[in-house]
């Protein structure tokens, strides 16, 4: 996986919508001043309004999760982040894979080989900088997971598009987009590229909303919080920084209960 990731921070208080559907203007001076403004607008762990309904991969949920990220994309104005210009501004994507795994909706991650020159050993998403023979970012995201975790294009079944976030620097833009990986898969039997990938593994839905499993830790150097989600206890790893930032407003908006 090519050079992808980079840690934004938030810390999460008040409506979610308001910190990642409304408009605002950051300033680039560091990543804590870019990322700051999320800080007094994301909800607590435990205030996520769930519809039960959707906690299942069925072709009626999937559709609604597609219309749901359409929507998301279409009605809610993004963030406005003021992008490094005195470099060429780098574009990359990354594939959120929804998957079933012992008949349970999942989430497949990726954890970082200790070859890359970046993250090492960190959780993410399958992605990396768009090729000049990428026909469009999501051509990037597919292509990727491919060379990733070899699942080709063909097996995956593309619901959206979420919001474009930057790399610490702000000198790239990450674009996420939603898949659904079409056969059932067994982790274990995942095959993956050593070179860029050390392991993958999957937390079921139940898990990932599991209010317990996730929470706001301060890190040094930070006066706010930022969301971490708890990783399987045998590998030691959590999902945080960028990655979690793209896994949150994805289970937010195509899981969270519409009144």
């Amino acid at each position: 996986m090519r050079y992808l990731r980079g840690l934004v921070h938030e810390n999460l208080r008040n409506t979610f919508n308001k910190a990642l559907w409304s408009p605002k203007y950051v300033r680039p001076e560091t990543i804590h001043a870019c990322l700051k403004p999320y800080s007094t607008n994301v909800n607590a762990p435990d205030s996520w309004p769930i519809d039960p309904a959707m906690l299942e991969f069925n072709a009626t949920n999937l559709d609604k999760i597609q219309q749901r990220l359409e929507t998301r994309l279409s009605t809610r104005p993004p963030f406005t982040f003021k992008y490094d210009t005195s470099k060429t501004l780098a574009e990359a994507a990354v594939l959120v894979p929804f998957c079933i795994v012992d008949g349970k909706p999942s989430i497949l991650f990726t954890v970082r080989s200790s070859n890359m020159n970046s993250h090492k050993g960190e959780v993410s998403f399958p992605g990396g900088k768009k090729d000049p023979e990428d026909k469009s970012l999501l051509a990037t995201a597919l292509r990727e997971t491919h060379e990733e975790v070899y699942i080709p294009s063909e097996d995956i079944q593309t619901l959206g598009q979420h919001a474009t976030l930057p790399n610490r620097t702000l000198t790239m833009k990450v674009y996420p987009f939603v898949g659904f990986i079409k056969k059932p898969i067994v982790p274990q039997d995942v095959k993956y590229n050593p070179h860029e990938v050390s392991g993958v593994f999957t937390l079921t839905l139940e898990q990932l909303l599991d209010p317990k499993r996730r929470s706001l830790k301060k890190f040094r150097g930070m006066s706010y919080s930022i969301p971490v989600f708890k990783g399987p206890e045998e590998l030691g790893v959590d999902v945080w920084g960028l990655t979690a930032f793209i896994l949150e407003g994805v289970l937010k908006t195509s899981f969270q209960r519409i009144d």
